[in-house]
């Protein structure tokens, strides 16, 4: 009888730890959700910034500011993606682990948070090619600042400050290297 009652109160301890191990884990799926969406709607705010300071750019392409605000923007969405992707991971191995552990959620839950993960891991690739094609501000300006001296005056980059000048010439001699090196592969 004594054998009893300490099975019974044993199983009952089990199962309140379990209980609490399942509510534990609820709540870190609750957090990992909330920080998702804090996320998500970060990067479409930078999307909209950057989208805005893409069309400032066209009316004037050498606005420093505007060329560091973009650079910043690149740089702050190419973290919070990343941010992003971590986040759906965990909250992706959290869901799988649910379903194994505790019989709760969906294999179409599984898959839909599978697609966004893809989805994320593009967005961030496009980011990614994005900043490492924009370069740096100072890079932008000696485009900018070449073009319209090339196209007002016919002496070009010799009209250019040396220091400009010689920055054109290191960055056409990183790119030609870069062309001949892929052209032999």
């Amino acid at each position: 009888n004594d054998t009893e009652v300490e099975l019974k109160q044993i199983k009952d301890a089990a199962k309140d730890f379990g209980n609490v191990a399942k509510q534990q884990f609820k709540n870190a799926q609750k957090e990992a959700k909330g920080l998702g969406d804090a996320l998500d709607k970060e990067c479409k705010s930078n999307e909209k910034a950057l989208k805005a300071v893409n069309d400032a750019l066209k009316d004037n392409a050498g606005d420093t500011k505007l060329l560091k605000d973009k650079n910043e923007l690149l740089g702050k969405s190419v973290k919070d993606l990343t941010s992003k992707l971590e986040n759906q991971e965990k909250q992706a191995s959290l869901l799988e682990q649910s379903m194994e552990d505790y019989g709760e959620g969906t294999q179409e839950e599984f898959n839909t948070l599978q697609s966004e993960i893809k989805q994320t891991e593009s967005e961030l690739k496009s980011a990614q090619n994005e900043m490492r094609s924009f370069g740096s501000v100072f890079e932008q300006q000696t485009k900018v600042h070449f073009v319209i001296k090339t196209s007002s005056d016919r002496r070009g980059r010799r009209s250019l400050p040396a220091e400009i000048r010689n920055r054109c010439f290191r960055l056409q001699t990183k790119q030609r290297s870069r062309c001949r090196s892929s052209q032999l592969k």
